[in-house]
């Protein structure tokens, strides 16, 4: 479903479409509003709200981004939009939602939601998505996709648009006791003139370690030498709370010597039957692998002697599948 299918301006004409950026009475988003446009965004969600009351049982729904080209709904329609949805659909149990404009309040409603996408930036703070979604008892795989180009440019000084933050921290992860799979894509935004918030980092694994994880997906195609983030990935695999079965990686692998001397002084405390871990995937660049064997078979051996299996593949092997 595309958010820009809703054009009020269609109703309300060229005068309306000036009076959108009138406040004509106070409110909140989403709440009743004098504004004719907001009016017509109103009228227009609620229809398809009755259309959407003819399909209880559905059970996927992907919400699109806006492209550069498409029209851009206003904020109060994109808080009604949301509301009529949590109401709608009952029996969702998948959500995805690559618009980084949307509340992620509504999610609370879809009380039989197991998988959610979404690009971890939203309109709504980490305290209240951590709200909606505590309260998701079977909610068990999460994906983080990363935020649309251009957002870290968009929330420059002077901006007006609706601000986004990022409403998935590690401790808001740390929270979601059903979670048994996560994965998390951490996209270059070739665009941004200041440095860009990204999910992977050293603090990203010790809220998590207390979840009954089994699958853990990490990729960035950032610039970066995540030292201290594989450094943390590590201690995490060893740690006698981690549950996790499967490890898939397409991450910069740099290993310095230090690095690797602790490493393996926290194998040499372990025993086999410490590590829950069975099967790990390494996604490289092909132009990579040649220069990469003495550190592929220092892998390969670490994790062997535990009975985990080492698989390597390239970079676009990580997105093929349903993830």
């Amino acid at each position: 479903f595309k958010l820009h299918d809703i054009d009020a301006k269609r109703i309300v004409g060229a005068l309306g479409e000036r009076l959108r950026r009138v406040k004509v009475s106070p409110g909140t988003p989403g709440a009743c509003s004098d504004n004719p446009y907001d009016k017509a965004c109103d009228q227009q969600v609620k229809q398809i709200g009755e259309a959407f009351s003819l399909m209880p049982n559905v059970k996927d729904l992907t919400i699109l981004e806006c492209k550069q080209s498409d029209p851009r709904p206003s904020f109060h329609m994109l808080v009604s939009f949301s509301q009529e949805l949590g109401r709608r659909f009952p029996s969702l149990q998948t959500l995805s939602i690559q618009n980084d404009l949307m509340p992620t309040t509504f999610i609370s409603n879809f009380r039989h939601l197991r998988t959610l996408r979404l690009t971890g930036f939203s309109t709504t703070g980490p305290a209240e998505t951590e709200a909606a979604l505590s309260g998701l008892p079977y909610l068990s795989s999460l994906s983080i996709t990363s935020p649309s180009a251009g957002l870290t440019f968009q929330q420059r000084p002077g901006y007006t648009g609706p601000l986004r933050v990022q409403c998935i921290t590690p401790a808001l992860l740390g929270s979601l006791g059903s979670l048994k799979s996560l994965s998390i894509y951490d996209a270059l935004d070739s665009t941004a003139s200041k440095p860009q918030l990204i999910f992977t980092t050293p603090d990203l694994f010790a809220p998590i370690s207390s979840l009954p994880l089994k699958t853990l997906r990490l990729a960035t195609n950032h610039p970066l030498v995540p030292t201290h983030t594989l450094q943390a990935l590590w201690s995490f695999l060893a740690s006698p709370s981690c549950s996790l079965l499967f490890l898939d990686l397409a991450l910069p692998l740099v290993v310095v010597p230090s690095h690797r001397g602790m490493m393996e002084d926290e194998l040499d405390e372990l025993d086999e039957d410490d590590v829950a871990l069975r099967e790990v995937r390494i996604c490289r660049p092909g132009s990579t692998f040649d220069r990469e064997k003495g550190l592929r078979a220092w892998v390969e051996g670490a994790l062997g002697e535990f009975g985990v299996r080492v698989e390597w593949g390239v970079w676009s092997d990580w997105f093929q599948g349903d993830w």
